[in-house]
């Protein structure tokens, strides 16, 4: 997180700042910070409040079933994102939790859930501190008052963190628990959010038809009289994916949805990065070219195309791309897929491994270039390709 900033960029980051000024205001004038919503620290809800409908370890599958090979070589030059102020510590684990909490309010601004009582933004696994992506004042205008049960989708801008931190353990909620959720059931969202979410949420009919949408602006709020707190919990950023068992009714509702059985697929695809302003891939338009000539479909993934992506990849033998959000698409393949997964050699995470395991997929590591800067590395495209196609067959 962050590696590519400099730092004179950070010297001129004003959100650090800003938050400071504001934690100040708030411990000399906590009704004005409230006033202005503003709720700098995370904590659990008093018990009253709570009710916890599952709470359980995940450990993650790439630390057996064969991917141990793959797990000691990524753990070196490793840079997996790690949570020091996560309660929960174990390294290669993730703790879900699914539980309702009574009165909380829905900020328009930040989408945080938060307590009223306490002021405080809503986290079932400790004290912390937020930081201003998610804490910031604002003057709150109106205030919607909804009954039974309301759950939380921000427009995360990243297909990675919809999937994985917001659409799956509400799928989960709502497959396995969703008979004990008071009724109606509202999800809330900011004003404008992507088609990827839009379809997200559509999904969610096929276990809630009755679900009701609000689109919160930055000056409302909602109080609800019920929480969904679906949530992963995790030391490693990496290892959020954590329901792997929704996989396939997940699957299965998107492909009714989008009437996916009928369009033909490649069974071969390349995620192609192309011109990004980060982890550009010097030698990928070559690497391209040679993987197309032999039988490889070169395919972008966009917002727009998330039907597309769902009925490739569901169909996908071969999975070939650098590191980043795309390879989130092996979560659609199986024990029929195998992800290479491209990457600079001195800066390896293990995302898309776990992720590759937790559903069966079989893995491969491709190494390039030390990285430099934007995270920016290079490959050998013959000697990739090379080692792609006589291990793809």
């Amino acid at each position: 997180m962050g590696r590519h900033r400099t730092r004179f960029q950070n010297f001129i980051d004003l959100k650090p700042k800003a938050f400071c000024l504001f934690r100040g205001l708030r411990a000399i004038s906590p009704p004005l910070a409230s006033g202005l919503s503003f709720y700098p620290e995370l904590a659990p809800p008093s018990t009253d409040k709570l009710e916890i409908l599952e709470e359980r370890i995940h450990p993650s599958a790439a630390l057996s079933g064969g991917y141990e090979h793959h797990f000691e070589f990524m753990s070196q030059h490793n840079i997996d994102t790690l949570r020091p102020a996560e309660p929960f510590r174990e390294p290669m684990a993730a703790k879900r939790i699914i539980a309702l909490v009574q009165d909380c309010l829905i900020l328009g601004h930040t989408m945080v859930p938060t307590d009223p009582a306490t002021g405080k933004g809503v986290s079932l696994t400790g004290n912390s501190q937020s930081n201003w992506n998610f804490a910031f004042p604002t003057l709150p205008l109106k205030t919607i008052r909804r009954s039974g049960t309301v759950f939380v989708c921000p427009n995360y801008k990243n297909y990675y963190h919809i999937l994985v931190d917001i659409l799956f353990p509400l799928y989960y909620a709502l497959i396995t628990h969703g008979d004990r959720l008071p009724k109606p059931l509202t999800v809330v969202t900011p004003k404008s959010i992507t088609p990827m979410l839009e379809q997200g949420i559509a999904v969610m009919r096929s276990w809630a038809p009755d679900l009701e949408h609000i689109r919160l602006s930055p000056l409302e709020t909602v109080r609800a009289e019920h929480l969904l707190y679906a949530r992963v919990h995790a030391a490693n950023s990496e290892l959020t994916f954590a329901f792997p068992e929704v996989a396939e009714p997940v699957k299965q509702a998107f492909m009714k949805f989008f009437s996916i059985a009928s369009q033909p697929v490649s069974q071969k695809i390349f995620l192609y990065r192309g011109n990004t302003r980060l982890r550009k891939v010097e030698g990928e338009d070559q690497l391209a070219d040679i993987l197309k000539r032999n039988g490889f479909t070169i395919f972008a993934p966009k917002w727009e195309n998330f039907a597309e992506q769902i009925a490739r990849f569901m169909a996908a033998k071969v999975i070939v791309g650098a590191h980043g959000a795309g390879l989130t698409n092996v979560v659609w393949g199986g024990p029929q897929t195998t992800l290479f997964e491209i990457m600079a050699e001195n800066a390896r995470k293990r995302t898309y491994l776990h992720m590759a395991a937790e559903v069966g997929a079989k893995y491969t590591p491709v190494c390039g270039s030390l990285e430099g800067e934007q995270l920016a590395f290079a490959i050998d495209p013959k000697k990739v390709a090379k080692e792609i196609l006589s291990a793809s067959g």
